[in-house]
């Protein structure tokens, strides 16, 4: 907790400014947000800058670390929120409209849905597919704010005790939930378990609260901004792509089709463009294709070859 006191000892000190980054940064580092610090501080000011002593340094220190936590400075010296990597809680979710839940919940079943061949190689690929067609349809009943007719009930099934088996178990249970949201059989709590399953899931390979915590403020944050209600329709489109840097290490790669080693690219440039124009313009092609192909598959692009041919002197037909 922040008192005069110790704000004084702060610019009082032989440097003044270290003092008070370390005043502000432990009660960062206790959770509290940066507008919660400057709050604490804010009714201090005319106090502290009545400070018996106070030196010139003490006083710009002072001065400088209000400044910092309201933003008013360069962005590289500006205090920020700690980063919340918490797991959305069972209210968090019933809070979001009904679609968001829906969006939501689908996005997380979807991350953790690759891993289920990983972790089970005996699995049948209709086993998987069927699972892959319940995500599908959780994201048109989302996309159309329409709740769809359950073909079968989801039931519960026992746990198993192996680790391996009750992750795969999770990855299942984690569409289930979704599915049932979608379909409006089940309470919102559904939803969080979909999500709470599928951190399950995920834990023999890695740790996906961080992304969960981000998909979830992001669709809050929109819902809050746009006015969302339980009818406003919610394609997965929302979320941007599932890995925008690329996902956790060792996890398999995200798609459905065998992957090819080589693509052959073939540019024909406009007549009296310069070489290195040429050239920058094929960097920013493949930077821009290594991006989605992050985005969509988890691996990166090599560039092999770079390979620039003459023009012929006259057009001929080949």
């Amino acid at each position: 907790m922040i008192t005069l006191d110790a704000i004084r000892a702060a610019i009082l000190a032989s440097d003044p400014y270290t003092q008070l980054d370390q005043l502000v940064r432990t009660e960062l580092s206790a959770g509290r947000k940066v507008k919660e610090v400057f709050e604490a501080i804010n009714p201090f000011v005319d106090e502290a800058l009545d400070t018996p002593d106070l030196t010139e340094d003490g006083e710009e220190a002072f001065l400088g670390t209000l400044d910092a936590l309201t933003g008013n400075c360069h962005r590289d010296c500006q205090y920020i929120d700690p980063p919340n990597n918490t797991l959305p809680t069972e209210d968090e979710i019933a809070k979001l409209p009904r679609w968001a839940r829906v969006a939501f919940a689908a996005r997380c079943a979807r991350r953790v849905l690759p891993l289920f061949l990983y972790l089970k190689p005996q699995t049948k690929p209709d086993g998987l597919r069927s699972q892959r067609l319940r995500l599908e349809r959780a994201d048109l009943a989302a996309s159309s704010a329409t709740a769809i007719e359950p073909r079968t009930w989801y039931g519960d099934a026992d746990w198993p005790d192996n680790p391996i088996d009750k992750a795969a178990h999770a990855i299942l249970q984690s569409s289930t939930a979704t599915i049932l949201e979608a379909t409006g059989r089940g309470e919102p709590s559904r939803a969080a378990m979909a999500v709470q399953t599928a951190v399950a899931g995920a834990e023999p390979i890695a740790d996906i609260v961080p992304f969960i915590r981000r998909d979830f403020d992001h669709v809050a944050k929109l819902a809050e901004w746009q006015h969302w209600t339980d009818d406003t329709p919610v394609p997965p489109e929302v979320f941007g792509p599932l890995w925008p840097e690329g996902p956790p290490k060792g996890w398999p790669a995200v798609t459905d089709a065998p992957a090819r080693t080589e693509l052959a690219v073939a540019l024909f440039p406009r007549e009296r463009v310069d070489t290195p124009g040429i050239r920058d313009e094929v960097l920013n092609l493949f930077n821009a294709l290594n991006r989605y192909h992050i985005a969509r598959s988890g691996t990166r692009l090599t560039l092999e070859q770079f390979e620039s041919l003459l023009p012929a002197a006259v057009p001929v037909e080949a």
